[in-house]
């Protein structure tokens, strides 16, 4: 704590500060225990984690919970890419689309 500075002659900075002072700790108590009540209602569960297990009516344990959200992020993954790389230009038929027919790149002439 740095030491206290006195400035001579100023009773009113004192009072100021002496009021400062008193409020600063009046409001730092309550603080404490608002806290405190928020880490005893998490557990230290991740959110995610302790959705799944209300969601599971509590048949899933904490372990069980994260690999039902692993599994379904790989299944996520999945889906994604296969949806990127199952897209091409051209359809399940293997007839070209519409704009690729008319389409004609422009080359440049040198």
């Amino acid at each position: 704590m740095p030491p206290e500075v006195k400035i001579p002659n100023n009773a009113e900075i004192d009072q100021a500060l002496k009021e400062f002072e008193m409020k600063s700790v009046a409001t730092v108590t309550p603080q404490a225990s608002t806290a405190q009540t928020a880490i005893s209602l998490s557990d230290g569960r991740p959110k995610m984690i302790r959705w799944v297990m209300k969601l599971s009516g509590g048949k899933l344990g904490e372990q069980q919970a994260q690999y039902v959200l692993l599994g379904f992020v790989i299944a996520v993954i999945g889906i994604s890419l296969f949806l990127f790389f199952n897209s091409s230009s051209q359809t399940s038929s293997g007839k070209a689309l519409p704009y690729e027919e008319t389409y004609k790149p422009q080359t440049l002439s040198q």
